[in-house]
């Protein structure tokens, strides 16, 4: 919707709970290009997902240029305890910097065993590890940002409105009809495009065109453990080949406890107001 607004277009956002109380307020946070789909990327020739990894590095040096104040960087490590785990993950991170280009927040680089252990002395004995950087954001504070700043070019969004049906004209979605959870009313908004910007529920909002639709949205790749930790300093995986993640603070105690996921994050600060419909979108 910001970006809608940046260009001159008349943008609408309906959200069924309250804003960012969703996927946002529930993820590790991470500000990353995605080594996973790298890794993909490569084991199935897929250009698609290395194409989705440049395009992530890139909008995650943006984001960090555009509020500083809500990302930061985040150093992972990669334990490594199979000798050919050296070269593999070493190269894939260093391909990882490559295709950062410019973007890039650090360069990766080995960790001895020595240093591993010393960080992770509950880990068993690895090899070493490869530390590297992408980051890590409050998002669900940069989405009010977003929001807030579309209302002021003009745009419209209000929350706890659920879409209930979509409309069609000519075989082609044209709009929702909405119900106001606070007053159970319901309109009908209309445009010429209309995006399911619904994440993992993207096929509940589909299957109201059609209930027997199949499942289009793949499951997540992967989970994430993470910890608040001194800068330079990472958590471990529980097992091979996952990253783990630190914080970039430079205060706060190493954990000598089992490993645990992160803290849930605070709930996002209330909306300023709810905008009401403009009355040429009333049913």
């Amino acid at each position: 919707m910001w970006e809608a607004t940046l260009r001159g277009l008349k943008a609408a956002l309906v959200e069924a709970g309250d804003f960012a109380s969703g996927t946002s307020s529930r993820s590790t946070k991470l500000l990353h290009g995605g080594v996973r789909y790298l890794e993909l990327a490569f084991k199935r020739l897929d250009r698609r997902q290395l194409r989705l990894v440049v395009d992530a590095l890139q909008e995650r040096k943006v984001v960090m240029d555009l509020a500083p104040h809500l990302a930061r960087p985040l150093t992972l490590v990669t334990p490594l305890f199979r000798p050919l785990e050296i070269p593999y993950y070493w190269t894939g991170l260093k391909l990882y910097d490559l295709l950062a280009g410019k973007r890039r927040l650090a360069p990766s680089r080995y960790l001895p065993p020595e240093e591993v252990a010393r960080l992770f002395p509950d880990l068993p004995k690895t090899l070493g590890g490869v530390a590297y950087q992408d980051g890590q954001f409050a998002d669900f504070r940069l989405n009010l940002a977003l929001i807030l700043s579309a209302l002021e070019r003009g745009a419209v969004a209000l929350n706890h409105a659920e879409a209930k049906a979509l409309l069609l004209e000519g075989g082609r979605v044209r709009g929702a009809v909405v119900r106001d959870g606070l007053s159970g009313k319901e309109v009908e908004v209309r445009a010429k495009a209309v995006v399911n910007a619904t994440g993992p529920l993207a096929d509940r909002v589909r299957r109201l065109l059609d209930p027997h639709l199949p499942p289009s949205s793949p499951p997540p790749a992967g989970s994430t453990w993470s910890w608040t930790t001194p800068w330079r300093r990472a958590s471990s995986s529980p097992r091979p080949g996952t990253a783990a993640s630190s914080s970039s603070s430079p205060t706060g105690a190493w954990p000598s406890s089992a490993p645990r996921t992160s803290p849930p994050s605070p709930p996002p600060a209330p909306f300023p107001g709810r905008r009401r419909w403009p009355t040429s979108w009333r049913r």
